[in-house]
């Protein structure tokens, strides 16, 4: 069984593999780590984190499986990566990269909507083009409190009303719907300059655009746990 860890700044996110088959996906707090993996029979692990690597998780990783990689900018991929600065390049970018793999053969463009949404192409060729990075619906809402004098900290939840009638539906039509046209618009972008382009979005906030999106996406929620599996078996036996 391989463990694949996506590490946040507060929680980690857990896929536990059967070859290339997702058995179990959690989320949890890096407190609770190690009594997910005490008692489970893990042979390979890898650990992607988009913050320094935590002394702890790293040797509860080490201690429950056989073999641990930790994801870098100069870990073997299959993929190639065409990027200036690859040493700049979230880890959780490039496993997003390379999950969209099992999806697509054609040119992709993986679209991860969390605290930031990254917009990343990777072409027919399976070579990473690189893309862009906007703010995520949290920041957006985040900046309107903290930047304004008046405007309050609106909570995070779906609404389908294009006009609000309070301050927070006001806020929260504009992160929603602006985001929405957003993503459409650079979807369309992207599909002016490459041909047979496919869509895949994922991350913690995907959910909140699958049905408000005009355009023909696969919406797959664990794609960088999927994506760290494939590096991991790419690097070891299993």
């Amino acid at each position: 069984m391989n463990l694949a860890l996506d590490i946040g700044n507060s929680r980690i996110k857990i896929g536990l593999f059967d070859k290339d088959d997702l058995i179990e996906s959690v989320e949890i707090k890096e407190a609770g780590l190690v009594n997910f993996l005490t008692g489970k029979s893990i042979q390979n692990a890898i650990l992607s984190t988009v913050k320094a690597l935590s002394p702890e998780v790293l040797k509860s990783a080490q201690q429950h499986c056989a073999n641990t990689l930790v994801l870098e900018s100069t870990t073997p991929l299959p993929i190639a990566v065409n990027y200036k600065t690859p040493e700049t390049l979230g880890v959780d970018r490039l496993a997003a990269a390379v999950g969209a793999l099992k999806y697509s053969q054609t040119n992709v463009l993986v679209i991860d909507i969390g605290t930031c949404i990254t917009y990343d192409l990777i072409d027919s060729k399976h070579i990473f083009q690189g893309g862009l990075i906007a703010p995520g619906l949290n920041m957006r809402l985040k900046a309107m409190h903290e930047f304004t004098s008046g405007l309050p900290l609106a909570e995070l939840k779906s609404t389908q009303n294009l006009i609000g009638k309070t301050t927070e539906e006001c806020l929260l039509s504009g992160a929603l719907n602006g985001t929405t046209a957003e993503i459409t618009q650079i979807i369309r972008l992207y599909i002016q300059q490459f041909e047979h382009l496919e869509v895949i979005i994922c991350g913690g906030d995907a959910l909140f655009f699958e049905n408000k999106l005009e355009i023909d996406i696969f919406v797959v929620p664990n794609l960088v746990l999927e994506g760290l599996n494939s590096i991991l078996r790419f690097n070891v036996v299993d």
